[in-house]
């Protein structure tokens, strides 16, 4: 029988580069690792892979399920799951042909509760839904992230292209406004997103329309093999070959190692982006 950590990876929280050779090959250690499962998502031209150990150990799985994250810890890992979260969602379904929105408020328009910031938002999105349909443009595509701190609030918004920017800005009266034009990288539209989800001194909340693709992963137990992991823990710089040839039009942008003190083996995050046709940045 195999017992699955992927319900544990908040405990592989030692970063590669902090341990001797010995201690990785102690934390590789086969006899406790039967395989890796690999999960990939692709949103877009990017591809992200997060591999992790399936254990052989009983005993491994049990003190894993007892080791219980501190509230704070939790709520580190509910923040680092949302923003990936955003962060595929936005590769998804948007491309450099849409935009991207700040909100801000004058002094006397600042909602007083979310309630009433939650409704300021979904009237411009309303708004914009109206001046698209006598357009005859498609359904508008949107995700939505409102930040309260210290008595200020703001909303940044994704939305589809299609609407010139000063006809959008001109359907929020409140406050300010600015419309830009999106500017993916290697990484997509990754940076903006981790922006607009990244933790702060404030509350942020987020949304989105319901037309939007959720990337969903595929998962493989045959992927990466405890040898290949081994050898990306052990030498790095064999991630890109590794990488490469598991993703054919595929090419490799990073990865990142960690271990944990309490189960054998090693959590796998990397990330790749797809070649062989024109960014979506064109």
């Amino acid at each position: 029988m195999t017992y699955s950590s992927e319900k544990y990876t908040d405990l592989f929280d030692v970063l590669d580069g902090e341990q001797t050779r010995e201690e990785k090959l102690e934390l590789l250690s086969r006899r406790n690792v039967k395989s890796y499962r690999a999960k990939t998502y692709r949103a877009g031209d990017l591809l992200e892979c997060e591999a992790f150990p399936i254990l052989k150990n009983r005993t491994q799985w049990k003190k894993a399920k007892r080791s219980r994250p501190t509230r704070a810890a939790q709520e580190f890992i509910n923040r680092r799951n949302t923003r990936k979260k955003i962060v595929r969602i936005t590769n998804a379904n948007f491309t450099a042909k849409d935009i991207w929105l700040t909100l801000t408020y004058r002094g006397w328009e600042v909602p007083k509760d979310e309630k009433q910031a939650y409704k300021d938002v979904k009237n411009f999105i309303e708004r914009i839904k109206y001046r698209r349909k006598k357009k005859g443009l498609s359904p508008l595509k949107y995700i939505y992230v409102t930040e309260w701190k210290e008595e200020r609030c703001h909303h940044h918004l994704i939305i589809s292209g299609g609407l010139d920017r000063d006809e959008v800005e001109a359907c929020w009266t409140k406050g300010r406004r600015q419309a830009r034009r999106l500017q993916p990288d290697d990484y997509g539209l990754t940076g903006l997103a981790c922006y607009l989800s990244k933790g702060s001194n404030g509350e942020r909340r987020w949304g989105h329309s319901k037309n939007l693709k959720c990337p969903e992963p595929t998962i493989s137990e045959r992927k990466l093999s405890r040898k290949k992991v081994e050898r990306m823990a052990l030498l790095e710089t064999e991630a890109k070959e590794v990488f490469e040839k598991a993703y054919p039009g595929y090419r490799f942008l990073d990865i990142e190692i960690r271990y944990s003190a309490v189960v054998a083996g090693a959590y796998v995050y990397a990330r790749m982006r797809r070649e062989g046709r024109k960014s979506s940045a064109a």
